[in-house]
């Protein structure tokens, strides 16, 4: 891919030699390519990005929502006297959940599911929310509403599809957090956390990683382990799509933890490119890293 020297997405691809029966710490090393403004994005200020099922990449920036195939860009912008279209043009989060959905929050406020038969968005919020989306086992959609706070969503269990075509926002429920479980961990209270579909919700605090379980009727968690790695301080959580690793980005490294044998099996040293780890956004789908 062209290489940019200005504002630009960054593409790391991570080239992992590990293999499950190690039992040391390997390092890896990272590769970078880049993709911005002259490439078609609306500005070079990237704020986030996903990959659906489709493959497409989708890119938030100031200036608007872009859709990468892999060769075009296509972009989607806010349009006066539309309500089909974004709130605003500024991009806090863009998520996709286990259904196909595409979530969008806009910074003005506005929260946005993208309907990929019309090409436009519902919009399911007006309010102001943070930047911060997930999808719980359940099937609930856990919002940022402030720093350490969650709204969750509920969507219509009648919905047995992909295509967004149709809903409505009498299929939505939102409640906050205390609402549907009453039990909820106390490490969740002051932390940053991650869901897996699988695997649940994860937690880094205190030099501890956890894991929890939801339970099915909403009413608490399970604690299935937990184990301390080492202090990082102000970490982000990634959860690799492709496999059961979790990625710990901190100021100075990457590290890989696998779920499945409970261990910390990689540890990646930050390249001078990254000046701040928890900038890193995206695992996809072809084990590539994306920083923004």
């Amino acid at each position: 891919m062209k290489l940019l020297n200005n504002f630009s997405l960054f593409i790391c691809i991570l080239f992992l030699t590990t293999l499950e029966a190690q039992n040391v710490v390997q390092e890896s090393s990272l590769y970078m390519s880049q993709l911005g403004v002259v490439d078609g994005l609306t500005s070079g200020g990237i704020t986030a990005i996903v990959e659906d099922n489709e493959g497409f990449l989708w890119i938030g920036t100031p200036e608007g929502l872009n859709r990468f195939d892999g060769y075009r860009i296509k972009t989607y912008q806010n349009e006066p006297g539309n309500v089909k279209s974004l709130q605003s043009n500024f991009i806090n989060k863009i998520f996709i959940d286990s259904r196909g959905w595409l979530w969008v929050i806009t910074r003005s406020g506005g929260l946005h599911i993208y309907n990929a038969k019309e090409d436009n968005f519902l919009r399911i919020s007006t309010k102001k929310l943070q930047n911060e989306l997930f999808e719980d086992a359940n099937g609930d959609i856990w919002c940022q509403i402030s720093r350490f706070e969650y709204n969750i969503i509920q969507v219509n269990k009648k919905i047995n599809t992909t295509n967004t075509a149709g809903i409505t926002l009498d299929d939505f429920t939102i409640k906050t957090k205390e609402q549907l479980y009453s039990n909820l961990p106390k490490e969740i209270k002051k932390c940053k956390i991650a869901f897996s579909k699988n695997n649940g919700l994860w937690i880094y605090r205190n030099d501890t990683l956890y894991n929890y379980k939801l339970n099915e009727n909403r009413q608490g968690s399970e604690l299935l382990f937990k184990t301390k790695i080492e202090e990082l301080g102000r970490v982000k959580l990634i959860l690799n799509p492709n496999n059961n690793e979790i990625r710990l980005f901190a100021n100075s490294k990457i590290l890989i933890f696998d779920s499945k044998l409970k261990k910390l099996i990689t540890r990646i040293p930050v390249p001078n490119e990254v000046s701040d780890p928890r900038s890193l956004e995206l695992i996809d789908t072809k084990n590539r890293l994306w920083k923004l």
